[in-house]
């Protein structure tokens, strides 16, 4: 992002011109969309056209979904979100093996908590109004004391070699790593539950 330009979000269809919706919680349900496995294909391909353009055009599904993917490629997937985690090795190999260390809807919590914490802004109150790259500016913005920071730094921290000395450490990342985790099995899940309960004192006497 350039702070001399303003936003162009105009897409032209056949000589007719369409103000595209690139607010920040626009992207995020039609990322939530692309996820929802219940939708079939084509009802998806359909909303999220409808969402990006708002307007029923008459075109083939095919150009709807070429369309779609040129609005993602031009208007949207041009402003990352830039990895703060420390690695000595970025390249592209590494980039792609390494698990994800957020996820901007199940991260949502943390995300409001963050920008609420460093810039006052109340995010479900800008829904509709800030513009998607000023979004992921601010968010690439986030100071390391912010709650989203620190999930991603516990995510993304290393479990050190196990000597005598370090054995209280490692466990505190290990439980750390499995409440903050992204993806949990069941077993994980269970084990989050009594992490949280230890944490707050154990289960009270009669519980299972």
């Amino acid at each position: 992002m350039r702070l001399t330009e303003r936003f162009q979000d105009v897409l032209w269809i056949d000589a007719n011109e369409y103000q595209l919706d690139l607010s920040f919680d626009n992207i995020l349900r039609i990322h939530e969309l692309k996820d929802d496995l219940e939708i079939d294909d084509k009802t998806r391909i359909e909303l999220m056209f409808q969402m990006l353009v708002g307007s029923d055009l008459d075109l083939t599904l095919e150009q709807k979904v070429e369309t779609i993917e040129y609005i993602f490629s031009e208007f949207v997937t041009k402003e990352k979100v830039q990895e703060k985690a420390d690695t000595e090795d970025s390249s592209e190999e590494t980039e792609q093996n390494k698990p994800k260390s957020y996820d901007l809807n199940k991260d949502a919590d943390y995300i409001f908590a963050s920008f609420f914490m460093d810039y006052g802004i109340d995010l479900i109150e800008k829904q509709g109004a800030l513009h998607w790259r000023k979004f992921i500016a601010l968010l690439n913005g986030l100071s390391e004391k912010t709650p989203f920071m620190q999930v991603i730094k516990i995510r993304t921290m290393e479990v050190p070699k196990a000597n005598k000395h370090n054995q209280e450490e490692r466990k505190r990342i290990k439980k750390l790593k499995r409440i903050y985790a992204l993806e949990r099995d069941e077993e994980d899940g269970n084990q989050v539950f009594d992490d949280m309960v230890n944490a707050f004192g154990g289960r009270p006497e009669g519980g299972e």
